[in-house]
């Protein structure tokens, strides 16, 4: 896989928090995901997917009201559907990743009436971030805006746990994720699937922590030298890279862990393999279970920010990038960062 390089500065604000209810439901299943999906199988022995099941909840994102909800509305669908396997079960979105060995694996999915989305799961790539002084965060620095009390998510390669420019306190908590071919995380009790190491298997994760909160030891002084960092691994050195569902099992986690992490911005130096949006509409519905969990973040007042890709496309921006309720983030000066109508920064 090769390495993204990109700007993602960080963006700090805190939205309100809804009191509507949460509906994660739409019109059709697999839709025009379907050959998508029929061909992955004609390839391999089996591919996962991600199930969005119909549920309707008022409670707030993550609460433990909204999961047992959730869980119980898993519970049934499962009970109906005992011959689709699943590889990872969603705590805070009602959703599942199962594994299709089989089109009747599909059409088993498809006829039941609860399944609303059956999204494909789609690689992944990493994209980078640099140059402190060129977004004039040193100034910002000067007037003694450093991010104290700040925590940043950075879902990515995971990061160096004895980098000398993490000092002890920065790291808050961290956390891996490898649900989707050969899992492979450290210190798992799941057999790789998750784990509670988030130690970095190719350094990208690191670079980009650095860039956020440095202290400036070995690299430069960081955008925010004195915010914390959660540290979420997404997929693991044994060549199988990462996944659609390993960064919504990310999402899922923040959500389920927000009332003790405080988490305040979701950091993803990333984007789907090949793929450009220049609407809203059909980038969230290219992917509607990834844009459920972005949405149910932003509900609990954590600002999404995601690179909008570095292709030179200059009429469309990445996923995750695009989702309405994700800040896209272009580069301070790469001729080819991704460009589309919707503001960026």
């Amino acid at each position: 896989m090769r390495k993204r390089i990109f700007l993602i500065p960080i963006v700090l604000f805190i939205a309100l928090l809804s009191t509507a209810p949460h509906v994660y439901a739409a019109p059709s299943a697999a839709g025009g995901n379907r050959q998508e999906i029929t061909d992955q199988l004609t390839i391999h022995d089996s591919t996962d997917v991600i199930v969005v099941l119909e549920h309707t909840s008022t409670a707030a994102p993550g609460t433990p009201t909204a999961r047992a909800g959730i869980d119980a509305t898993q519970d049934a669908f499962l009970a109906r559907v005992p011959g689709v396997a699943v590889s990872h079960r969603l705590e805070s979105l009602p959703m599942l990743v199962m594994t299709l060995t089989s089109e009747q694996d599909l059409l088993t999915l498809e006829r039941e009436r609860s399944v609303r989305h059956i999204v494909p799961v789609r690689e992944m790539e990493l994209m980078l971030a640099q140059s402190v002084p060129l977004i004039n965060a040193d100034d910002v620095h000067a007037n003694g805006y450093t991010g104290l009390g700040t925590t940043v998510a950075v879902l990515d390669s995971g990061i160096d746990t004895n980098h000398p420019d993490f000092p002890t306190g920065t790291i808050l908590d961290e956390k891996c994720f490898d649900v989707t071919f050969s899992p492979n995380c450290p210190s798992s009790s799941d057999g790789g699937l998750t784990g509670d190491s988030a130690e970095d298997y190719e350094s990208h994760g690191t670079w980009v922590s650095g860039v956020i909160t440095s202290d400036g030891n070995v690299a430069s002084v960081g955008v925010a030298p004195d915010a914390q960092i959660v540290a979420i691994r997404l997929g693991s050195n044994d060549g199988d890279g990462f996944y659609s569902s390993d960064t919504l099992a990310g999402l899922d986690w923040l959500i389920t862990n927000h009332g003790t992490l405080g988490t305040d911005v979701a950091n993803l130096s990333l984007g789907v393999v090949g793929v450009s949006f220049n609407d809203v509409g059909s980038c969230e519905a290219f992917d509607p279970a990834n844009t459920a969990a972005h949405d149910a973040l932003t509900a609990l007042g954590v600002t999404n920010v995601a690179a909008s890709g570095n292709s030179g496309i200059t009429n469309g921006i990445s996923f995750p990038a695009c989702v309405g309720s994700v800040i896209s983030v272009g580069a301070t000066y790469s001729e080819f960062f991704n460009a589309g109508p919707r503001p960026k920064i």
